[in-house]
């Protein structure tokens, strides 16, 4: 008996084989197909003169052992009609010259998002409803651009880096990271020039924000051990930083600045939860490092309209 017309129906009728294909890069492409299962051999590129959209639920799968979508034009990925858009052991790996990404409703299943090692001049992204599990990675280094980073969830920790334009011109990006329910392994961000952390939930071992131009930190729930605001001269939280709205039940809330002589600034926090408590000379004997107990930190903290609950603007209390 002769198989083989057997075989090809069977692999016609398998949507795992049959509408197995590359993921198209050559040109710039809309694939509207819905629930298609596309393909990454080891390493492809999108020019940048590309735009590659995927526009509704399909699945990006890698095939080798590394998997590298080299972005340096513009790719989307989101599902117009419900789904999701899912990576499996798939990178995309942002260019020096990478122009823009957009994500909504996207499950990175292993790879993740990273950059070159030299950061990326000026990037654009936008990611909403994003998820990145157990062995899916996030970090960013990045020159200048804006990136807006909305209701995403992160598994391992999350680190996005400024990188000075040259040795007289500063980082000129702008990131806003807005009602993060996961960054269960802590958050770094270092040298972006603005920052916006609001409604997030923030634990793991550790979070650190610094090297800033402006800074607001609202409405977070923080539940690391230790947060530390840090900025490399003096005199600079005051006119540069808001912190307000945020419920702390971490060990301690670290500030870090150099001292100017015998001239000390004074900051203030705004109307936070401090695990319960309201006296604020309390608040920084038991949770705050800064000059009063530390003379070498050039910052002195006050704390405004303590609360006795918890806001509860960051989502979860702490597990």
């Amino acid at each position: 008996m002769n198989l083989a017309p057997w075989l090809a129906l069977a692999l016609l009728a398998s949507p795992g084989l049959a509408q197995r294909e590359p993921l198209p890069v050559h040109k710039s492409v809309e694939l509207k197909e819905d629930g298609k299962r596309y393909t990454v051999d080891g390493r492809i590129k999108i020019a940048g003169d590309k735009l590659i959209s995927v526009l509704k639920a399909a699945t990006i799968e890698g095939t080798a052992a590394e998997n590298v979508i080299e972005l340096s034009g513009s790719l989307n990925l989101k599902a117009n009609l419900g789904g999701k858009v899912v990576l499996e052991n798939v990178w995309i790996e942002l260019a020096a010259d990478a122009r823009e990404l957009n994500l909504s409703d996207v499950q990175f299943r292993g790879g993740g998002i990273r950059c070159v090692e030299a950061g990326v001049r000026e990037l654009k992204m936008f990611a909403i409803a994003t998820a990145f599990d157990g062995r899916a990675q996030f970090g960013l280094s990045v020159f200048g651009g804006e990136i807006d980073l909305q209701q995403c969830s992160f598994a391992q920790p999350v680190t996005i880096k400024g990188l000075a334009q040259s040795e007289k011109i500063p980082n000129k990006a702008d990131l806003e990271l807005i009602a993060a329910r996961g960054l269960p392994q802590g958050l770094v961000i270092d040298g972006i020039k603005n920052v916006t952390v609001r409604h997030c939930d923030i634990w793991g071992d550790l979070a650190v924000l610094r090297n800033w131009t402006k800074l607001t930190f609202d409405g977070n729930n923080v539940r690391t051990p230790r947060i530390e605001f840090a900025l490399p001269v003096y005199g600079k939280f005051s006119s540069s930083a808001v912190i307000k709205n945020c419920d702390f039940h971490c060990d301690e809330i670290g500030f870090s600045c150099p001292t100017d002589g015998d001239k000390v600034e004074k900051f203030t926090l705004d109307h936070n939860w401090y695990r319960g408590l309201t006296d604020t000379k309390e608040i920084v004997a038991k949770m705050i490092a800064e000059h009063t107990r530390f003379p070498r930190i050039g910052v002195e903290i006050d704390c405004k309209r303590t609360t006795k609950g918890r806001m509860g603007l960051g989502g979860a209390a702490e597990r």
